[in-house]
């Protein structure tokens, strides 16, 4: 078999990325339109459309099938299994998702919220654009390439032969483990808010990309880190001189402190649904204190504004009466903490439309 390069793989991102702003739900079996609570188990030659202003709180099992996306999921558990395909260009909230088997694929081009995000035996994800919040991330035999924004708010733990390939914003809340023969390759600098552990091997760029870790509370390395012609950073705060905590692997063509990250985690990408195209713009992005919606509507009319925190719990609610045409509004967000969070738009028709902002301290 032809082994794919990184380049290559850059290239075929890049594809995606750029069907991606024009993508809709097509050959649907089965369209969701509205509110559904029914479970759902997809299987080989179905496909579950869920449209722009469908929600689905049932259970979902893609078993051999297609999940096409462009609404919103909210439920407790989803599992992509059995050669299954998850294509999500709306918005996606579960306690737990599971990705497993050979060909089963998550293509997340807009916004995922998930407690337990796993993918293992040969199973795939692949975060196109679009932003990932899970509380612990996990896996093993599998692949995950990262070209959006993805962030966990616990740990991070590859091993047993996974290949992760981060080629945008991440963010590991706790600790990050790196393990049993995997391989990471990293094109940014991965924030790392606990310790650092890598037992198989870390990848850079080459020439004069930077890529590494910044890293809150400790350095450790038993396997190898960077390679001839490459650059990895090791930037650990608790170290008082700059350097790592702990060594006894090898390490080639590494720095210690010397990178900025080069991926910040700004511009993030959300899918409009083609149905209203309320949303022109949210700015700035990153906010501090505020954020600017800008909107345009067919119809005047009530327009209801809500945002969500990464656990799907609503932290605000507010009517407004717009005019048709182009209207802006600013949303107070200074009494938010920092991280991700959802802003969700519905019409006086009941469309609605969700965008994914970041808070900053």
């Amino acid at each position: 078999m032809k082994k794919i390069t990184r380049t290559a793989l850059a290239v075929m991102m890049l594809c995606a990325l750029q069907l991606a702003g024009q993508a809709q739900c097509t050959s649907c079996t089965t369209t969701i339109t509205t509110n559904d609570p029914t479970n759902h188990l997809i299987t080989t030659g179905t496909t579950l459309c869920i449209a722009a202003g469908g929600t689905c709180t049932g259970l979902i099992e893609v078993a051999g099938g297609t999940l096409c996306n462009q609404g919103m999921i909210n439920n407790h558990n989803l599992e992509v299994d059995g050669g299954g395909i998850l294509n999500n260009y709306g918005t996606i909230t579960a306690d737990s998702l599971l990705v497993i088997g050979s060909g089963s694929v998550l293509n997340n081009y807009s916004n995922l919220t998930d407690t337990r995000l796993a993918v293992t035996n040969h199973g795939a994800i692949n975060n196109a654009g679009g932003t990932i919040t899970c509380a612990v991330f996990g896996d093993s035999l599998a692949t995950l390439v990262n070209n959006g924004n993805f962030t966990t708010t616990g740990i991070f733990s590859s091993g047993y032969s996974a290949s992760v390939t981060n080629g945008s914003y991440m963010r590991v809340g706790a600790n990050f483990y790196n393990g049993y023969s995997a391989s990471f390759y990293t094109a940014c600098m991965v924030i790392v808010k606990g310790a650092w552990y890598n037992s198989a091997t870390i990848t850079g760029p080459t020439g004069s990309g930077c890529g590494g870790f910044s890293i809150t509370s400790g350095s450790y390395n038993s396997g190898t880190v960077g390679a001839a012609g490459q650059h990895v950073d090791i930037c650990d705060a608790s170290h008082p001189a700059g350097g790592i905590t702990g060594n006894s692997g090898t390490m080639t063509g590494v720095t210690f402190c010397t990178c900025t990250n080069s991926c910040p985690a700004s511009g993030i990408v959300s899918y409009a649904a083609p149905a209203t195209g309320m949303f022109k713009n949210l700015y700035p992005n990153p906010s501090t204190t505020a954020i600017n919606l800008g909107l345009r509507l067919v119809d005047a009319g009530n327009v209801e504004v809500r945002v969500y925190d990464v656990l799907g719990k609503q932290r605000f609610s507010k009517q407004y009466t717009f005019v048709t045409g182009d209207n802006l509004l600013t949303v107070d967000v200074s009494s938010l903490e920092a991280g991700l969070f959802l802003v969700s738009v519905t019409d006086s028709k009941g469309s609605r439309e969700m965008k994914s902002f970041e808070v900053v301290r």
